[in-house]
C-alpha cells in the first residue's frame, strides 16, 4: 500500500510539474506572437533605434557564425558591433538582413535599406524556417 501511495504521490507531482510547464511555454509563445505587432511597428525605424526596442524585448543577438566570410556594409556593421549582421548586399540601398533568438525557440529576422539603414521588414521565424536560412547562409 506505501509503494502505491508513493508511486500516486510522485505521479501527482510529475502531473503538476508538466502542467507548469506547459502553461509556461505557451505564456513565451503568446509573447513570442504578440512581438510580431511590435515587429511591424519596427519598421520604418533606423536600425539604431529599432534594436534596443528588440532587445528590450527578450530578443538577443544572433551571431554571425561566419563573420570572415561577411565584405563591404556587412563586414563594416559586423566590426560596429552588430554582431548580428547576417548579410548586406553591396550594392544599391545596401539591403541587411540581422537576426536575434528569443522566446519559444524563435528567431526575428530584421530587414533594412539605406545609406542610414532603416528597418524595412521584421518577422518572427520558427526555428524550422531559421534553420532553412542557417543552411543557405552558412551551410550550417
Amino acid at each position: 500500500m506505501k509503494n502505491k501511495f508513493r508511486t500516486t504521490a510522485a505521479l501527482i507531482a510529475a502531473s503538476f510539474f508538466i502542467i507548469k510547464i506547459l502553461v509556461a511555454s505557451d505564456a513565451v509563445l503568446a509573447a513570442s506572437k504578440d512581438f510580431q505587432s511590435v515587429a511591424q511597428g519596427l519598421v520604418g525605424l533606423p536600425y539604431d533605434e529599432a534594436r534596443p526596442i528588440v532587445l528590450e524585448n527578450s530578443w538577443q543577438p544572433f551571431e554571425n557564425p561566419a563573420p570572415g566570410d561577411l565584405f563591404f556594409v556587412a563586414r563594416a556593421m559586423f566590426e560596429e558591433g552588430y554582431l548580428e549582421v547576417g548579410a548586406c548586399s553591396p550594392v544599391g540601398d545596401a539591403p541587411c538582413k540581422f537576426y536575434f533568438h528569443g522566446p519559444a525557440g524563435r528567431y526575428l529576422e530584421v530587414m533594412t535599406s539605406g545609406e542610414i539603414p532603416h528597418v524595412t521588414q521584421a518577422k518572427v521565424l520558427t526555428a524550422e524556417e531559421f534553420d532553412e536560412i542557417r543552411a543557405l547562409m552558412w551551410g550550417e
